[in-house]
């Protein structure tokens, strides 16, 4: 069954989407390793995230994430929301 996504989900596809300079929102089952940047630009974009939503995350949860879905999740878990 899909995955049903939130508002905030949408902002955040949308914004991954605008940092890697994609035409629309960065589909949430994208596995992270398939995303257009390197490791450099990876990185920013974890910086800009947890900038933009005022949380924190280290280099071993980064690594186990698979898909940007799940970024959105340790993003929901870190600033304390359940949707």
């Amino acid at each position: 069954m899909p995955e049903l996504r939130t508002h905030d989900d949408e902002i955040l596809f949308q914004r991954i989407g605008e940092i890697l300079g994609q035409p629309g929102p960065v589909p949430a089952d994208m596995e992270i390793a398939a995303l257009p940047v390197d490791s450099f630009a990876l990185v920013e974009l974890v910086i800009e995230l947890q900038e933009m939503y005022g949380v924190r995350f280290g280099h071993d949860e980064m690594r186990a994430l698979r898909t940007v879905g799940d970024l959105a999740r340790l993003i929901h878990e870190r600033a304390g929301r359940d949707d």
